[in-house]
């Protein structure tokens, strides 16, 4: 105890440096901390149930002429089906999306806002969330019944069972709450599900009811749980057996197609996506040398003192001490700092919890404070380890005699070979920074195929054709107004998209698929820019319209499979998921990019997309600008929301939106940012650290020299020589790594940037210049003072 009320009066000691260790220290431990806080939850998804390694989701996949499908959608009847056949299958259940940011009007006239899912009445089977008020099974069974989670019970207030709900979208129709379930958590797939609605609802709320098909409607998410003891390879024959029973499968040879299901562990579909594992280990690279580094500097700067401690400890020897006392002193200094160490990075990670957390997938005191804590209680354990026993060895290795004889002239290898690593490091993480910068720069000013500038996107929650188009007409009106249209589907990741498969009538033999923009007004293609390069715009400009516009890509295929010769416009295509499916193509548009650039996924986004007519005011209205400015986006919200005040209204920027696709590499880039300023910091500590006790070791040596003529250009020469030859490849060394990392992390976007020499040489240039500018303002003082000063006890 004595030690440790020693370390503390310590603390303030000239020339052990005691603030700038724990200061680095604790800026290493609050980046590191939250980075590995952060993987950790990323690769536990959705493992907060019971049973999470049984339970599988189910996929479709197939080829079609070749072309391999993969979709996390099912048809209506594939979970009971795969219960039905397989007996190893312990339970089932399908999920079908409702309504996002549902705004549901109670009987009070109280609004509440709430994500809506649709399930069957086994979805608490698979899903054992705790059921607080009701009986699940049973209300999950009935028409408009639902459950609601306990937070938003806790809005509501008072007893929520048997109270009404409408929503405008669904006029005359009338929604009733039974029961409560506990919120399902940060790191569940359902997280963020507020109300959980009775499947059975389905013919109450949509006109066509897909519940008990087998092949198409491919709309619900199925999930299964199997028995302890078997595996999902063990389904195949039981699968095969069902789709006998059940799929066209002649029909579907004939036409090219071939239909089967995956089963994926529900967990593996989060952790084992290519580009969440590729973030993963890269982020747990940076954790790893942040972490490094700050420790690295912690020992930098205690070989810094052993010149002066080193005399320190031989006293201590000499009056008694032994060896054990030497690490009871050293390790309860390392205590003390990094117990002071980890107050402090706890202070700055809750102090800027705000600002985190917009680089996070959930709070930070979810990520800290879970199953995943014994990682962080591990490293500070190991970082006191490092810190405590390696300095009391070096300690006890230095014989009395030498330290009094002068341990100052020995080598410096220890303090170079520390400082290099550092170099090593800040090469990486700014090298790394700059690519992913510039990636995310490209990726922004990549052209989509069409005009988005100045151009906000309008929404009215449960609106009809006719109030659109009322509001379009206002909207027109006003000033800084320059165009209008509409649309169904905006081409951008998290709007609303469908597919569908296009042939030719009396060729059932040959499809290919397509994505849909299910209506577009007169303005679409004139406001955005999207030239008809063939053919003309849609001439049956109404309700009825059976024509189409298709892209460069879907004429390319169309030509190509059934091999006219004379071009696509005027031909007829058929397209499934519509009730009078033959339509004629009237022209032929510019390909236009849908989504992010990134590659991956579903693979929908490379699909043609066919254009559809709407005579009416479709959902999305885009309102063109002169210049848009926020101002610009208030006022216009505010003349949507005064027109229907009991609608929720959301205007938002078009370029802003199409940023957020890029959402989580800004906020990548961003954390390598705070991660290189970090280290640079730390880098900077140290060398100016080493720097210091260069210049006190061989100020004898600078004075002498300048006696012999040496001006101040060529003592700082010198110390900058000394330097630049660890800093210089060190930094290459880290350019190398940066280069090997950014080359996978790259592979995960169609569009790239170049990695060139040049770039590496430019942060390798700025790199040195900092650390020769550092050395400078430390060494001039020496470099530039009297030499009769460090001459006069000679």
């Amino acid at each position: 105890m004595n030690h440790i009320i020693n370390a503390f009066k310590n603390l303030p000691r000239r020339g052990q440096h005691n603030f700038v260790k724990i200061l680095c220290l604790a800026l290493g431990l609050a980046i590191s901390s939250v980075i590995i806080a952060e993987i950790y939850f990323e690769q536990t998804y959705d493992t907060y149930f019971p049973g999470w390694e049984r339970t599988y989701l189910i996929s479709e996949v197939g080829t079609n002429h070749g072309e391999t499908m993969e979709f996390t959608n099912t048809s209506g009847a594939t979970a009971q089906g795969v219960k039905q056949y397989a007996p190893m299958v312990e339970a089932a259940t399908s999920t079908h999306y409702f309504y996002d940011g549902a705004q549901c009007k109670m009987e009070d006239q109280n609004i509440v806002s709430a994500n809506i899912r649709m399930a069957d009445s086994c979805f608490f089977d698979v899903f054992p969330q705790k059921i607080l008020i009701g009986k699940a099974k049973q209300i999950l069974s009935q028409p408009l019944s639902c459950l609601i989670d306990s937070e938003t019970a806790a809005k509501i207030g008072g007893n929520v069972v048997g109270k009404h709900f409408t929503l405008s979208k669904y006029p005359g129709t009338t929604f009733t709450i039974y029961g409560v379930f506990e919120a399902f958590p940060w790191g569940s797939s359902f997280h963020g599900t507020q109300m959980i609605l009775s499947r059975c609802s389905v013919p109450y709320v949509y006109s066509y009811d897909g519940r008990g098909q087998w092949v198409g409607n491919d709309s619900y998410r199925s999930y299964i749980r199997l028995a302890k003891g078997h595996e999902a390879k063990e389904l195949k024959p039981y699968v095969n057996k069902m789709r006998e029973d059940h799929f066209p499968l002649k029909e579907m040879k004939n036409m090219g197609i071939e239909l089967n299901y995956d089963f994926t562990v529900l967990s593996d579909v989060y952790t084992q996506d290519p580009y969440v594992k590729k973030m993963g280990w890269i982020m747990g690279i940076i954790a790893f040398v942040l972490l490094f580094t700050s420790v690295m500097n912690y020992l930098l700067i205690i070989v810094g003192n052993l010149v002066g401690r080193s005399r320190e400890m031989a006293v201590r020897k000499c009056y008694g001490a032994e060896s054990k006392n030497i690490h009871a002193i050293i390790f309860s200094e390392a205590l003390v700092h990094v117990g002071l160490s980890v107050v402090l990075a706890a202070g700055l990670v809750f102090l800027c919890k705000g600002t985190i957390e917009n680089f996070l997938s959930a709070p930070v005191s979810t990520l800290v404070l879970n199953r995943g804590s014994w990682i962080l209680v591990a490293i500070c354990i190991l970082v006191l380890l490092v810190g405590g026993l390696l300095p009391g060895w070096l300690y006890n290795r230095i014989p009395v005699a030498i330290a009094f004889r002068g341990y100052n002239e020995n080598r410096n290898r220890w303090k170079l070979g520390l400082l290099g690593i550092q170099f090593v490091i800040s090469g990486l993480l700014f090298s790394l920074l700059y690519i992913v910068n510039g990636q995310y720069q490209l990726m922004l000013g990549l052209n989509p195929g069409y005009d988005y500038d100045h151009v906000a996107i309008v929404s009215i929650d449960a609106s009809n054709r006719d109030q659109r188009n009322q509001c379009l007409v206002e909207i027109r009106r006003m000033p800084n107004v320059k165009d209008c249209s509409s649309t169904f589907n905006v081409p951008l990741d998290g709007y609303d998209r469908s597919g569908n498969m296009v042939g030719v009538p009396g060729d059932e033999k040959n499809t290919f698929n397509i994505m849909e923009m299910s209506g577009v007004d007169d303005n679409f293609f004139k406001m955005l820019n999207i030239p008809i390069v063939q053919g003309s715009f849609f001439t049956e400009r109404n309700d009825s319209c059976r024509q189409v516009i298709i892209d460069e890509r879907g004429a390319e295929k169309l030509i190509k499979t059934w091999h006219w010769k004379d071009g696509v416009v005027g031909k007829q295509i058929t397209c499934t998921g519509h009730d009078n499916n033959i339509f004629t193509i009237c022209g032929v548009c510019r390909n236009i990019r849908w989504g992010a650039v990134e590659t991956g996924g579903d693979g929908m986004n490379e699909f043609p997309d066919l254009y559809f007519y709407s005579a009416k005011t479709a959902y999305y209205m885009l309102v063109k600008f002169n210049k848009l400015r926020d101002e610009s986006l208030s006022e216009l919200q505010s003349k949507v929301q005064a027109m229907y005040p009991n609608n929720k209204v959301i205007v938002k920027s078009y370029a802003s939106e199409l940023a957020n696709q890029y959402a989580s590499q800004l906020n990548f880039r961003n954390g390598i940012l705070v991660a290189g300023i970090v280290t640079m910091i730390i880098a900077l500590f140290g060398l100016v650290g080493y720097t210091s006790d260069e210049v006190n070791r061989r100020r004898k040596e600078i004075a002498i020299r300048k006696v012999n003529g040496a001006k101040v250009k060529d003592i700082l020469r010198i110390f900058l020589k000394d330097i630049m030859k660890i800093a210089l490849p060190c930094i290459i060394v880290g350019d190398l790594g940066a280069w090997l990392i950014a080359r996978q992390w790259l592979m995960s976007f169609s569009e790239k940037i170049t990695m060139t020499p040049l770039l590496f040489i430019g942060v390798t240039i700025i790199l040195l210049v900092i650390i020769g500018l550092s050395v400078v303002i430390n060494c001039y003082k020496v470099a530039n003072s009297n030499p009769v000063k460090y001459l006069k006890d000679e």
